[in-house]
Order: structure tokens, then C-alpha cells, then sequence
């Protein structure tokens, strides 16, 4: 018993040292290794190009797809893992090697996507919105190339946000009334059915509106009558008028 209250006590005395051990012992292994590791090639490439080039990067910086961890390769393919220390001391032939290792020498890179790799591309994470929009007639002319909005057109390729509708229409569509009471995404024959109903009660409140400017209070029988032999009362001294005028 005096054995085991011995051995208690000798490891509460070194309690603390073993505490300290403890902290170096979860320290990883690797945690000083090459500090490229968890660089991505692409950002640091184009952030150091700037420009045009640079432009996707510092779009998408701050966007949902940055805080989603959506990265380029997710869209373009490519290689992002690439050592890309020392571009201030590169050449331009050998930031061209670079930049074909990183995307051209890979099957899977897609610099701007095609139609049907937009759709594939977007429905990995929104499947359900690219299905509807695929069936629309808006999404069949942009699979088609007849003049449809892609996705990024709405939305923005790297700066991605939701657009404010019917504004974000004005830039195909000149005249926007209705826009604002139909489904934007799911455009089909019966949207368009909807679109003219509404269009022609709108046009109807219209002219509505400037008869009741011209006549404020609805005439009855008695007042169209005297208006219009007042007209006639009027066309006839005009003749008699003409008349003597012209026999003279």
C-alpha cells in the first residue's frame, strides 16, 4: 500500500513535466514541411499575372463559392497542385511551360466550357435548378445555340450571385412587362401563354386609363344624341359657308 501511495505522489511531481511533453509529442510530424502544401497553383499564377488574367480570381475571392471551398479545378480541371514559387524570377517562356502543365497537358481542363459542360458542370452541385433550366425553352436555345442565357450569364462565372428579376432580363429583352410574375428559370409554351394574358390586362388598363382622362363620366343616351347633332348643326354651316364663298 505504502508502495502504491509512493508511486501516486512521484507522478503528480511530474505531472507537469509530462503535461509539456505531451504538447511537443502532438506537434505533426510533417509540420515543417514544404510550405507549398496547400498552395493552389492557379490563384497564386493568376493573381500574379493580373489583369484579364486575374480577374476571375480576385471575382471569385469573397464569393459563396470561396466560402463553399469551390475551387478552379472544380470547374476547369487542371492541376492545382503545381510548384509555382519564384515567378518573379521566371521567364515568360517558362511561365508558359507552367501554365501547360498545369492545364493544357490534362484531358480533364476546360478553359471556357461548351454548352452541355456548363449544364454538367453547374448540375454537380445544382442538379436540381440545371434539370428545370435544361427543359426550358431558354435552356433548350442555349444547348442549342439559338441565342439562350448560360448559367454564368445570369449568375456571374466567378463572381456567382442571384439576379435581380426582371432587371437582369433587360440585358436580351427590351420590353420586360410581366417579367416580374413568371417563373424565369422554367420558361415554357404556358409561360408564355401567362406572359400574353398579362401583357393584354396591362394594355387594357392603359387605354382604360386615357379614356378616363378624356371622358371623366360615362355619357348617356341624351348627351350622345345632342353631341352629335351639334356635329351635324356644325358640318352644316360649314357647308353654307363654303357655298356662298365659293359662289361669289
Amino acid at each position: 500500500m505504502d508502495d502504491l501511495k509512493s508511486i501516486g505522489m512521484s507522478c503528480l511531481r511530474w505531472k507537469p513535466l509530462l503535461f509539456i511533453l505531451s504538447l511537443f509529442a502532438s506537434i505533426p510530424a510533417n509540420s515543417a514541411a514544404d510550405p507549398q502544401e496547400g498552395v493552389n497553383a492557379c490563384i497564386v499564377c493568376h493573381e500574379y499575372m493580373g489583369g484579364d488574367v486575374g480577374k476571375p480570381v480576385s471575382e471569385w475571392m469573397g464569393s459563396t463559392h470561396q466560402s463553399m471551398g469551390v475551387l478552379c479545378t472544380f470547374c476547369h480541371g487542371g492541376n492545382e497542385t503545381l510548384e509555382v514559387s519564384g515567378l518573379e524570377q521566371m521567364s515568360p517562356q517558362e511561365i508558359r511551360d507552367l501554365a501547360r502543365k498545369a492545364m493544357y497537358d490534362w484531358d480533364d481542363f476546360v478553359a471556357k466550357p461548351d454548352p452541355v459542360e456548363m449544364f454538367d458542370m453547374c448540375g454537380q452541385c445544382h442538379d436540381d435548378a440545371v434539370t428545370v433550366y435544361r427543359e426550358s425553352i431558354m435552356g433548350k436555345a442555349y444547348l442549342e445555340e439559338r441565342g439562350g442565357p448560360s448559367c454564368s450569364r445570369c449568375h456571374g462565372p466567378h463572381r456567382n450571385y442571384m439576379p435581380e428579376v426582371p432587371e437582369i432580363c433587360g440585358d436580351c429583352h427590351k420590353d420586360l412587362v410581366g417579367f416580374d410574375q413568371i417563373e424565369a428559370m422554367n420558361v415554357t409554351p404556358s409561360t408564355i401563354d401567362l406572359l400574353y394574358e398579362i401583357r393584354l390586362r396591362e394594355a387594357s388598363k392603359k387605354i382604360k386609363g386615357r379614356g378616363e382622362q378624356i371622358f371623366p363620366e360615362e355619357l348617356d343616351s341624351f348627351e350622345i344624341g345632342f353631341v352629335t347633332w351639334g356635329m351635324v348643326l356644325f358640318l352644316a354651316i360649314i357647308a353654307v359657308v363654303l357655298y356662298r364663298t365659293l359662289e361669289r
